[in-house]
């Protein structure tokens, strides 16, 4: 069909893409995406290149793949991929997804960045790299992507939480404060009342004998 006619073209007859191997191979749309750039990328090209692993790899990218192989080794030496333009586009979608993730927070994180990275990363696994390490992290990014605005409000609820219970420590420790005064005030008021000599209300503004007559 013309998606593999159009792999086998991209690097001419020396492509080396088996015919059992794209029969098996799902063609997912960013793969398509890079065999399309690797076939223009000697006509017109946006970023110098450097060697990287016998690849030509945008140079701003190398030292992020370069990290990559230091920690996980060569991940693309069991690639069902034998096309190497096609294998470099794809390091290149790697490594802008380690920056993305890098690079971004939850709020930051757009649409199309999660699309990106979901997209890339089911790329990289359908041709066999080796980006077992890269897949927690892809996910923890895509679910805190969709669950930001539930997040948010969570974090808006326990900050509001967090301030009644403030509210409430304060209330409380006025409340004891009260407390503490209203049984000092009994305390001296019982102290008082066993000075005089009589009971009951005594009313000081009337006349001593009221009453009398």
């Amino acid at each position: 069909d013309e998606i593999t006619r159009t792999l086998r073209s991209s690097n001419g007859a020396s492509a080396g893409i088996e015919e059992e191997t794209l029969k098996k191979t799902v063609i997912t749309e960013s793969v398509l995406r890079a065999c399309t750039s690797s076939t223009t990328k000697n006509q017109t090209s946006e970023h110098a290149t450097a060697k990287f692993e016998g690849f030509d790899i945008r140079s701003d990218l190398v030292s992020t793949l370069q990290k990559i192989w230091r920690r996980h080794g060569n991940i693309v030496e069991k690639s069902i991929m034998r096309n190497s333009d096609i294998i470099a586009r794809a390091l290149e979608s790697l490594a802008t997804a380690v920056r993305l993730l890098e690079d971004n927070t939850a709020h930051s994180l757009s649409v199309s960045q999660a699309d990106y990275l979901a997209s890339t990363l089911s790329d990289l696994r359908c041709i066999s790299f080796k980006v077992y390490w890269l897949v927690p992290y892809v996910q923890k990014a895509i679910q805190i992507h969709k669950s930001k605005s539930s997040v948010e409000s969570l974090n808006n609820l326990s900050q509001l939480s967090s301030q009644v219970k403030d509210r409430k420590a304060i209330l409380l420790d006025e409340l004891a404060k009260l407390g503490a005064e209203e049984n000092k005030l009994k305390e001296e008021r019982e102290k008082v009342s066993k000075l005089i000599p009589f009971c009951g209300q005594v009313e000081l503004d009337k006349p001593v004998g009221a009453g009398l007559t």
